[in-house]
């Protein structure tokens, strides 16, 4: 009887713990904080990571608020250069002077389909807080991988500059020069452009810089190119039907506002 006795009461308090192991082992909940729940560049250092924590009440609502956090970070980085941009855009007379809300709308739009072409990972180490009951994680960005997926966009945006600058240099007609100089100085401070060349930055900075070094100095140099351009580029108006010259007063006001000469010898203007 007390052999039965023994293995009667041993046998539940067995049960009981293979029950208690199987319970602990389904529990998502890990016995210790990542490494990256208190210092998440300890684990993915900025130099070569960009990454955002985020927490919720679900792992997949974690992953999301994380996910925002790297569209947020890219959106407000770039908002400076946006602002840099407009002024770009709007130093040159006739230029597209949409208003900076549209610019940054349209830039801040860009950049988020763009944030959802890179390969945004997860930490495989998410846990719940047992101080807050709340799941966290890590979304996070290689900059060496994301740059070998983003560089054919980056390439494409700085080659379409290069292209339109080149031919306003090779352009022999003075008026036909200073309308492809026009051209190129809107595209450089465009938000297609802008938007490419911030989120480039980001990304991979110094990759990035040595990318649009050619374009960056082109830039700077545009708006003198297109307005030396523009007064090379003296204009004549012929309207012989123009009551009390309203015509030609508007036309040369207009013409004049964009930087073009108005020259009264047809002889004189290009």
């Amino acid at each position: 009887m007390t052999a039965i006795t023994h293995k009667t009461i041993m046998y539940p308090v067995c049960t009981g713990l293979a029950v208690l192991f199987a319970a602990c082992a389904g529990t998502p909940q890990n016995a210790a904080a990542p490494a990256w729940a208190g210092n998440v560049e300890a684990v993915y250092p900025r130099s070569a990571y960009i990454a955002r924590q985020g927490q919720s009440s679900t792992l997949q609502e974690a992953e999301l608020a994380a996910l925002n956090g790297i569209s947020f970070y890219f959106e407000s980085e770039i908002s400076s250069e946006i602002i840099a941009e407009e002024s770009f855009r709007q130093s040159g007379a006739g230029e597209d002077r949409r208003t900076s809300a549209e610019s940054r709308l349209e830039t801040s739009t860009l950049v988020r389909s763009y944030t959802r072409l890179i390969a945004v990972r997860y930490a495989r180490d998410p846990w719940v807080n047992p101080a807050t009951g709340a799941w966290e994680t890590v979304a996070f960005i290689d900059r060496e991988e994301a740059w070998t997926l983003y560089e054919p966009e980056a390439a494409k945006v700085r080659d379409t500059l290069l292209a339109l600058s080149g031919a306003a240099e090779n352009e022999v007609e003075a008026f036909s020069r200073a309308l492809r100089f026009n051209l190129a100085a809107a595209y450089g401070g465009s938000p297609d452009f802008n938007a490419v060349r911030g989120f480039a930055q980001i990304l991979h900075p110094g990759r990035a810089r040595a990318m649009f070094a050619e374009t960056d100095a082109l830039r700077s140099a545009m708006p003198e190119k297109s307005y030396s351009a523009r007064q090379g580029a003296a204009v004549f108006i012929d309207c012989p039907n123009d009551l009390d010259g309203l015509v030609s007063t508007a036309a040369a006001a207009a013409l004049g506002a964009w930087g073009f000469p108005v020259e009264q010898n047809r002889e004189a203007a290009s």
